[in-house]
């Protein structure tokens, strides 16, 4: 599946969608007006969610925490007050959206913001005939999906929310809207179970929630911490936290079977053997259906098998969390593939070769010519605005390819990227968890040339 410029695409067929006009755009953003409203909406980090707001209008701050008080929440978003330095405040309606494949004529957030413009204009009250809070069916809920990793996250006693975050947290989540950062591993991704660990003196598991992005690096995002921390971090948003009875570290250590050490950054891979042997009960028993949603067992396969032994489908199903190296991601990802994909072929591959513009990771050749160049890393940031060509990892394995004049492949523990020489962007985007017959011939004939 391709996914260049898709936020983009998306941001621009809302604005047409709505009606919007004097559209602004960026990269990953897009501000137009409808009517006196002002919409802004840009593709979040993690490059799975647009964040849409509707700032409805400036007045004075008590005006506008009276009005909202009177107004029901819609249900596909949040009705919020934004404070301004000046004394002056404006309600804003907030939703959330996937990245792509949106409807957005039928999508309820345009009539909702009808409503809300409407009731601000007149000082009134939104009529009913909305669909009530709560009834909103979340699309693409990370929640809903089988999770390929399983981490554990940790904080510390400054990061330990309270009742009121929690319940903010929760009330955006049944909308759809998902604002709740943590440290993460590189490979963590939209659908990975996270248990929430507190460092000494909790030493505790108390939280537990769904990845809701893929993992981003960011540097200016403040980490909430007792001890000074660099701001320099991968991240990832998450579902609500869902409060659990206290997890101590020694029933985690001994599901572990005996082996978890806590040093390092937050994001340490559990396996799924380790998640069915813990018990989670919610603190409060009214959210143990939806704590059982998110405690789901995951699907993706911890023990690596011999390189030598993995076929397509074990190749699939290959959890990212058990690749925590570079080189593991080499010898369980790259070589499996090639093995599998050109069995009948004579083609050999290089590695490490040094060309003018750098080393190329692997080299492929046939009867003696270069056919293709492989960059391989970790596990790659994705762009907001799903826009590849700006990136460093495409700018380098573009810089090897455009030397040789073959084609190129960009891959980590997630995705096979496929890129010609002189190409703007990635002409495929696979993603290795989903991928198929049709990905896997793409991926040859990209190789072969054919």
């Amino acid at each position: 599946m391709t996914t260049l410029n898709s936020a983009k695409s998306e941001l621009t067929d809302l604005a047409v969608a709505l009606g919007g006009r004097n559209a602004e755009h960026g990269p990953a953003r897009i501000l137009f007006n409808l009517d006196d409203v002002v919409v802004e909406a840009n593709a979040k980090d993690g490059a799975t969610r647009l964040r849409i707001r509707a700032n409805l209008g400036y007045a004075e701050r008590a005006l506008v925490e009276t009005w909202t008080a009177r107004q029901p929440q819609p249900a596909s978003g949040q009705l919020q007050i934004v404070n301004h330095e000046d004394g002056s405040a404006e309600p804003r309606l907030v939703f959330e959206r996937p990245v792509r494949d949106n409807d957005w004529p039928v999508d309820p957030m345009g009539a909702e913001i009808h409503a809300y413009a409407t009731a601000w204009e007149n000082d009134d009250v939104v009529q009913p005939g909305l669909a009530p809070a709560g009834s909103y069916a979340v699309r693409d809920d990370p929640r809903d999906l089988d999770p390929s990793s399983a981490w554990l996250l940790i904080g510390d006693h400054a990061a330990f929310p309270d009742p009121e975050e929690l319940a903010n947290l929760r009330d955006e989540s049944s909308a759809g809207i998902f604002d709740c950062l943590w440290t993460a591993a590189k490979q963590t991704v939209v659908g990975d179970l996270a248990l929430i660990y507190f460092m000494a003196p909790i030493k505790a598991v108390h939280f537990v929630a769904r990845a809701a992005s893929s993992a981003f690096f960011a540097r200016d995002v403040k980490v909430n911490a007792d001890v000074e921390v660099a701001d320099e971090q991968t991240w990832a948003y998450f579902t609500a936290l869902i409060a659990i009875k206290p997890i101590p570290f020694r029933a985690v250590q001994e599901a572990c079977d005996g082996h978890l050490i806590l040093r390092g950054r937050s994001g340490k891979f559990l396996r799924p053997e380790t998640i069915s042997a813990l018990t989670f009960i919610a603190t409060n028993p009214d959210e143990q259906e939806e704590l059982d949603r998110i405690v789901a067992t995951p699907v993706g396969l911890a023990d690596l098998p011999h390189p030598s032994s993995i076929d397509l489908d074990l190749w699939v199903d290959i959890a990212a969390g058990a690749l925590p190296l570079e080189a593991q991601v080499e010898t369980y990802i790259v070589e499996p593939l090639l093995r599998n994909l050109l069995p009948d072929v004579d083609v050999d591959w290089s590695r490490q070769y040094r060309i003018a513009t750098g080393v190329v990771d692997y080299l492929l050749t046939r009867a003696g010519q270069t056919i293709a160049a492989i960059e391989v890393k970790l596990a790659m940031p994705a762009p907001p605005s799903g826009d590849w060509s700006a990136t460093a990892e495409f700018r380098q394995i573009r810089r090897y390819i455009d030397e040789l004049q073959v084609p190129g492949l960009l891959i980590d523990a997630h995705r096979v990227m496929l890129i010609a020489p002189g190409a703007p962007g990635p002409s495929n985007d696979i993603q290795r968890r989903t991928a198929d017959s049709g990905d896997f011939k793409a991926i040859r004939e990209h190789i072969l040339g054919v």
